[in-house]
């Protein structure tokens, strides 16, 4: 028997095993026609020493509030990179959010959001188990946030691109959520090394 019943899974690089990103321009090829698509951020150039957060505001493409479903998901950044996000932009539900604003610009650190994909290597890529898949709709606005840091001495192009495999209807049995958890504000002195740890409790029944 099917469920509509969200099976919560975590999303994120952390954890989850990868495997090999195929790839023929030199980056990522998108999927084919009608077995995903694909987001992609500007290219932008980086100083050397420069650091920065890039988001891109944006809508996902397809007809607007129909159904897409996502069993799998593959991204490949330029070097350069250290981590890359993919949020589902909550903005809607907070009144005091700013107004969401399509572009390319310094992230927003502020704004309301919602993790549905992340990787903090240069090539990456995960699928969902079978089964399973994370519901997302045409039109939906989100965000894809590259953090890049220029260690070289010469100037490098940052860019960044992410998969959405998708699968029908028919075939989902539950409709994947988003856990997510940090340990935040810890100090590592100069030279030395920190093994952290935090305990964390979820206020609800989940299979993860």
């Amino acid at each position: 028997m099917r469920s509509s019943q969200p099976l919560w899974v975590i999303l994120c690089a952390v954890g989850l095993a990868a495997c090999s990103v195929k790839q023929k321009d030199g980056l990522l090829d998108a999927p084919v026609d009608g077995e995903g698509l694909q987001l992609t951020t500007p290219q932008f150039e980086l100083a050397p020493g420069e650091e920065v957060h890039y988001c891109l505001y944006a809508e996902l493409p397809g007809e607007i509030g129909k159904s897409i479903y996502v069993d799998a998901f593959e991204s490949a950044m330029r070097p350069g990179s250290h981590h890359l996000l993919l949020y589902q932009d909550m903005s809607d539900l907070d009144e005091s959010a700013p107004p969401f604003v399509p572009g390319f610009r310094e992230c927003e650190m502020d704004r309301p959001t919602l993790p549905v994909f992340g990787a903090q290597t240069e090539r990456y890529a995960t699928s969902l188990p079978a089964g399973v898949a994370r519901k997302l709709r045409g039109g939906q606005k989100i965000v894809i946030e590259s953090h890049y840091v220029n260690y070289t001495d010469k100037t490098i192009t940052g860019e960044a691109k992410i998969n959405l495999y998708t699968t029908s209807r028919e075939s989902v049995e539950h409709l994947a959520g988003t856990l997510f958890t940090y340990l935040a504000n810890f100090e590592i002195p100069p030279g030395a090394g920190v093994n952290g740890a935090a305990e964390h409790t979820v206020g609800m029944e989940c299979e993860l």
